[in-house]
């Protein structure tokens, strides 16, 4: 049976949504898990040991940028391009030239594309000469949507904002896709064409119980391997004591880990951009779980929930630190 037959045999629960995106979200989902699929073969055709690497200055960071990271940008403007043309957006890239606050903050776009085409290209190098052998698998494809949202100030007063409404990320070594919608919760879809829900059903959100994880376990807390510094080291000491145990994983799986059950809680207090997490927020928060900006007050677990969620298109791209559970 061909992948479009399978697909199409899904369904999806009906969406909430009023996003035109939405209306036909099963044609979108066919195009995207296709385009990530053709993303992840040009990614790992190019990983070879003498790939051409340059190095550019992001701030305070220096990140590698190959020919995957160029080709797999390529090919994912060209498609969104090709596939939405009649709409108002811009794409923010990694890859791509900086857009200007007021050309992305512009009402009158109907989305916004943030995409980061090979978040992880450290993992992704990372070659060891005397074993012949790749010793990191820790990379993805990220693709999110933000759309205009209104909010109800407690004044009478409206805000707009920019949500992520649609995210969808893919694993090149084993063709793993993950995704989710505003009002249709979030999947994980394998290699053989097997959709499996994530999480909880959206909108129910998750009121994850500390006290009742370390009644039964240590808690589960993911860190990034080259980025646990001792500020991240503090946090979990704070909360969990010597109640925890580390697990190491790479790029977005670590939000992906928290979601489907494998850690429980998530701090980067370090460097990221838009691009890193846009996509994994959008799946986290369609189907429960929290992504909230870390705050130098936290002293103990169960304040967690008074925290403030992220925000996206922000002036400045970076992130604030921010915690996953």
């Amino acid at each position: 049976m061909s992948f479009e037959k399978i697909y199409q045999e899904i369904k999806l629960p009906t969406t909430t949504s009023n996003s035109p995106f939405f209306e036909d979200i099963q044609l979108h989902l066919i195009m995207f898990i296709k385009l990530l699929r053709d993303a992840n073969k040009i990614i790992m055709e190019n990983r070879k040991p003498d790939m051409h690497i340059e190095w550019k200055q992001e701030g305070s960071r220096t990140s590698p940028v190959t020919q995957a990271d160029i080709k797999a940008n390529e090919l994912i403007c060209n498609c969104i391009n090709d596939t939405f043309y009649f709409e108002k957006f811009v794409i923010v890239s990694e890859e791509n030239k900086e857009i200007l606050f007021n050309e992305r903050n512009n009402i009158s776009l109907d989305a916004i594309w943030v995409i980061d085409p090979l978040d992880g290209t450290s993992s992704y190098i990372n070659y060891d000469v005397e074993s012949a052998s790749y010793l990191d698998n820790g990379f993805t494809v990220n693709i999110a949507r933000l759309e205009k949202r209104n909010k109800y100030q407690p004044d009478g007063s409206i805000v707009t904002f920019w949500k992520p409404v649609f995210g969808i990320i893919s694993t090149p070594t084993d063709n793993m896709v993950y995704f989710g919608g505003e009002g249709i919760g979030s999947y994980q879809f394998t290699p053989d064409n097997n959709l499996l829900p994530i999480g909880m059903n959206y909108p129910k959100k998750a009121e994850k119980n500390f006290n009742d994880i370390l009644s039964k376990r240590k808690v589960r807390v993911g860190i990034s391997a080259s980025h646990c510094n001792q500020k991240t080291k503090d946090l979990i000491t704070t909360l969990f004591d010597d109640n925890y145990e580390s697990y190491s994983s790479g790029s977005s799986m670590k939000f992906i880990d928290v979601y489907l059950g494998k850690t429980d809680f998530y701090p980067r207090l370090g460097t990221t951009m838009e691009w890193d997490i846009c996509a994994a927020v959008a799946i986290g928060e369609s189907c429960g779980f929290n992504i909230k900006i870390f705050d130098e007050s936290i002293k103990c677990f169960s304040t967690l929930n008074n925290l403030t969620s992220v925000v996206f298109n922000k002036l400045d791209l970076h992130n604030p630190y921010f915690i996953v559970y």
